[in-house]
């Protein structure tokens, strides 16, 4: 054994040093009076002290005194007018006998265990050196909700056991009741006459023809009119004839969940098969009445022309139009063509109409669009599937439409579906829907690897592992071996200005990944690892290569920085990123960098994005031509993305009603509105939970593209 440190005294209990001090100023004959007279101090102490302190103005009273000593001379002396200082001295105590288990108590989960040389409780995995006040606030806070949560559950149950007793007795009660009744001969009273239900009858026949309708089988829901034949009968309202007439007027009865209209007819009891956009992407009908693309087209320019707004045809002529066009005409296309799209079923003849000959009154050449625009936007719609967890419906979306592309004659078409596929594996992967993580993302990097682009298989390794490194579900291990891949992809990437591009995407994948990286250890509670990850978005923002890519790792650095508690830092972020959006010239450049900035740091809606963008809208509005429609087009795609469908609707009326555009330019500008805006609000709705909303927004896509 080592030796006792030097000083240090053998005691059990705590010794101190008592030590007075003459204040500045004091007299030694007050200090004597108050000595002898108030403090009670012994004369022959007091002679003693006094004639210490005429040679120094400090003195040691008391050395390696008991604390209870100490406190009657601090308190004496302290009287006598002098300064007391009380010093605990080093001691050395006497081992006690005992046993120690080699545990230890953690403070975040209470369990006693053996803590390994890293200090990380086996129990809960937390660091017991990082547990701060405010986890364990949080982790109480926790409990108390969860045990909220957990007695309304029980209180619920409860409550439901005890209605189901309730109606059951009731429900018994009523059966004896009968029983008796009609054992003793018992007949109910109470029931309405024979003149009584007469005069009913007239009244009801009375309303129904004043109404215009008469009660004929044509004039009810479950009449000709929804069954198709004509019996002269009324027929009996049933789920059945319910699910039938939806089939008929084009609403589907099931939309709200996802589910076939046509199931209840003929459908498998399989989800996926009676699925109506599986089905549409068999090729099957879904039973609900759809439009394509281009009879969505040409019946909004139709609808819009019908309520007196010839907007459209003027910019199709080329010709100048007037920038303030009538925006309740527009607005009542737009509704029209919205109710006609959703198969209402308070649509009335004439739009119906109208929509059936739509590509002939305004000639289908005009309104068609390019098969390769289908197909990216087919693209979109899958990926979207995808991110919202419908897998098995963007697998069905993507093979059909693979099987029917042309990669020779239509690249670009099929590169966005190939993207799309690899995307919507890896959301597959990311929500363990498909098999060990390990071993498919190893399959999914064979087949990006396999790619001859080199461009392409950075930017898709890159996106990838952002994909799988979102809610902290997948090994870190697995996102960062696909950003390895692709640094050394980048190598191979040449052409003009090409390996600049593929650095800043690459770039921006990286700091997705470390911005899902810190979030996840931010909600563990490993502080000190989510501030490295974000230290490394912070580098990545230093080697950006251009303003393109460095605005958008600000936009994800802003993000990052507001979960952490960073407000100050996560404003700084987002006024860089603002700040070299407004450095642009090109407004449509600027928009569409607006755009990436709102969905990168999820804050569409902050008041200085906000200003910025209605800044640009107020550019572009003495503005013509194709540019002024698209960068409207991007504004319009922001706030639906943001759910703020009210800004969207005036950005997307903006965009429709612009002057000159050629044909083809309002074909393109109108597609990208009618789908991507459905898209945008799609996943809005569904991050709300507002599913059945969602749902009517996709199914009506997949009528547009499938």
């Amino acid at each position: 054994m080592s030796e006792p440190t030097a000083g240090a005294i053998e005691s059990d209990t705590p010794l101190f040093d008592v030590v007075i001090n003459v204040p500045p100023g004091a007299s030694l004959e007050e200090i004597e009076r108050l000595a002898r007279d108030v403090a009670g101090i012994a004369e022959d102490k007091v002679d003693r002290l006094i004639q210490v302190l005429r040679s120094s103005p400090q003195a040691k009273i008391g050395a390696a005194v008991t604390r209870e000593k100490a406190d009657v001379a601090q308190v004496q002396f302290s009287k006598a007018g002098l300064l007391v200082t009380i010093t605990p001295l080093l001691t050395i105590q006497t081992a006690m006998a005992g046993s120690y288990d080699g545990t230890f108590s953690c403070p975040a989960c209470q369990k006693r265990v053996v803590l390994p040389e890293n200090r990380q409780c086996p129990a809960c995995g937390i660091f017991v050196d990082k547990v701060t006040d405010e986890f364990l606030l949080r982790r109480k806070m926790m409990e108390q909700e969860r045990g909220k949560i957990e007695y309304l559950q029980a209180k619920s149950a409860k409550d439901s056991d005890k209605r189901s007793r309730e109606m059951m007795e009731a429900a018994l009660r009523a059966q004896v009741r009968e029983e008796l009744e009609k054992e003793y001969g018992i007949k109910k009273k109470g029931g309405l006459s024979g003149p009584v239900k007469a005069v009913g009858v007239l009244a009801l026949l009375a309303v129904a023809f004043v109404g215009g309708k008469g009660l004929s089988p044509d004039g009810l829901p479950w009449g000709k009119s929804a069954s198709g034949k004509d019996t002269g009968q009324a027929k009996v309202l049933s789920a059945d004839s319910l699910e039938k007439t939806a089939q008929a007027t084009g609403a589907d009865s099931d939309s709200a969940t996802g589910t076939s209209a046509g199931a209840a007819a003929g459908g498998t009891g399989d989800p996926d098969l009676d699925d109506p956009l599986i089905q549409a992407a068999a090729g099957k009908q879904t039973g609900g009445k759809q439009l394509t693309l281009e009879q969505a087209l040409a019946a909004s320019k139709t609808l819009a022309k019908s309520v007196g707004n010839t907007t459209a045809d003027r910019a199709m002529a080329g010709g100048a139009v007037d920038g303030k066009a009538d925006s309740t005409a527009s607005q009542a296309a737009n509704n029209a063509i919205d109710s006609a799209v959703d198969g209402a079923a308070g649509s009335t003849a004439s739009a119906d109409k109208l929509i059936s000959d739509a590509p002939t009154a305004t000639g289908a050449t005009s309104t068609a669009v390019p098969k390769q625009t289908k197909q990216v936007l087919t693209a979109e719609f899958a990926k979207v599937l995808a991110e919202i967890g419908q897998s098995a419906r963007a697998r069905e979306v993507l093979k059909a439409a693979l099987a029917a592309s042309n990669a020779a004659s239509e690249p670009e078409g099929a590169a966005a579906l190939r993207n799309a596929d690899i995307k919507a594996r890896a959301w597959a992967i990311q929500r363990r829907e498909i098999g060990p993580a390990r071993g498919v993302s190893d399959e999914l990097k064979t087949r990006i690897m396999a790619l001859d682009n080199a461009a392409e298989r950075t930017q898709l390794l890159g996106s990838v592992a952002a994909i799988l490194s979102q809610g902290g579900q997948i090994a870190p291990a697995i996102p960062r071996d696909f950003l390895s891949l692709a640094a050394d992809s980048l190598k191979s990437v040449t052409g003009p200005g090409q390996p600049n591009a593929a650095l800043g995407d690459l770039a921006v994948s990286m700091a997705e990944v470390f911005a899902n990286e810190a979030s996840a250890r931010i909600k563990a509670g490993m502080w000190s690892k989510a501030q490295a990850s974000a230290a490394q978005i912070e580098g990545l923002i230093k080697q950006a290569p251009d303003a393109w890519s460095q605005l958008r790792l600000h936009a994800i650095d802003h993000q990052i920085k507001q979960q952490m508690g960073q407000s100050d830092k996560a404003r700084q972020s987002l006024d860089a990123a603002l700040a070299e959006v407004g450095k642009n010239g090109n407004l449509l450049q600027r928009a569409a960098w607006l755009r990436s900035v709102a969905q990168l740091s999820d804050n569409a809606a902050d008041e200085r994005l906000q200003a910025l963008a209605n800044s640009l809208q107020a550019q572009l509005e003495p503005q013509s031509g194709a540019d002024k429609a698209r960068a409207l087009t991007q504004l319009a795609l922001l706030y639906a993305a943001g759910g703020l469908p009210s800004k969207a609707d005036q950005s997307r009326r903006m965009a429709q009603s612009t002057a000159a555009l050629s044909p083809a330019d309002s074909t393109a500008i109108n597609t990208d509105l009618i789908v991507r805006s459905d898209l945008a609000m799609a996943k809005v709705l569904q991050g709300l939970g507002r599913y059945a909303e969602a749902e009517s927004l996709l199914q009506r896509v997949g009528g547009y593209l499938l």
